[in-house]
């Protein structure tokens, strides 16, 4: 069941950027928006990663294709979060803080970095998926409610 919500997940945010368009796109140059869409694709990215343990059923070419799937996904998405980054700070539109959104994504990847290797914890089959990237786009999410 677990497994499932984490697959959804990055789903279920690409859905929440669509409002996001929505709402904060007219107010954005073209750079920003294309990093809002940079972001909704690099995010569909994320899937092969969220899902590791299929990374090792995998026969190796195939495993490799998936990894890189996910990195590109991830560069992307972190191009993307720049873009909105940028113009976030220019226009004030949502917040001025979204200009520390890129550092989530390197942060996310650090923390399971040291989860993994310094804990141990994809030695001991635990699924271990933190989500400071998820965390910051909830934080915005709040805030954006909050305010309007």
């Amino acid at each position: 069941m677990y497994g499932h919500l984490v697959v959804a997940a990055p789903v279920l945010l690409v859905v929440g950027l669509l409002g996001f368009y929505r709402a904060y796109a007219t107010a954005y140059s073209a750079p920003g928006r294309i990093g809002i869409w940079l972001f909704g694709v690099g995010t569909l990215g994320f899937v092969p990663i969220s899902t590791h343990r299929v990374l090792f059923l995998y026969t190796l070419p195939q495993g490799l294709v998936l990894f890189v799937v996910a990195v590109v996904g991830a560069l992307l998405a972190e191009a993307g979060t720049v873009g909105i980054a940028v113009d976030a700070w220019r226009t004030e539109t949502p917040s001025r803080w979204l200009v520390w959104l890129p550092l989530a994504l390197p942060a996310t990847a650090a923390v399971n970095y040291v989860g993994a290797t310094t804990l141990g914890l994809f030695s001991v089959v635990f699924d271990y998926h933190t989500g400071v990237f998820g965390l910051a786009w909830v934080a915005l999410g709040y805030s954006i409610s909050a305010d309007g």
